[in-house]
């Protein structure tokens, strides 16, 4: 610490300011960095996912309408918010799935469905 005193009191009245400025200017370039990258990544988002970031609004969006493979096995994809546990009626036979960090799920549901079926899907 001794070194530091003795280094800054050895500077000049110009040389301290000039040491001083460089540092607010690395400070606020930081900031303003920090603040543009945030507004660039807002500007992906989806309304709802941007009210979530704002006030902790859960949501979700699905598609319209899904339809079922060979195999009678549909599969949702959708999004939430980020890490929301995602569920299909109760969740009871496993048919739940957490949405990853962008808020991203994909559900699997695999019982053979009539068409023009409705599926209750919830998020907590």
């Amino acid at each position: 610490m001794a070194k530091i005193n003795d280094f800054w009191h050895n500077l000049s009245v110009n040389k301290k300011f000039l040491t001083i400025g460089i540092a607010l200017f690395i400070k606020v370039i930081a900031i303003a960095g920090s603040i543009v990258k945030t507004i660039i990544d807002n500007s992906k988002l989806s309304p709802q996912m941007l009210e979530f970031k704002k006030s902790g609004t859960l949501f979700l969006e699905l598609p319209e309408k899904v339809n079922e493979n060979n195999n009678h096995i549909v599969h949702i994809k959708g999004q939430s918010a980020p890490k929301s546990r995602v569920q299909i009626g109760f969740g009871i036979f496993g048919d739940t799935t957490t949405a990853d960090a962008n808020g991203s799920f994909q559900l699997t549901y695999d019982d053979n469905i009539q068409q023009n079926t409705n599926i209750k899907i919830t998020t907590k």
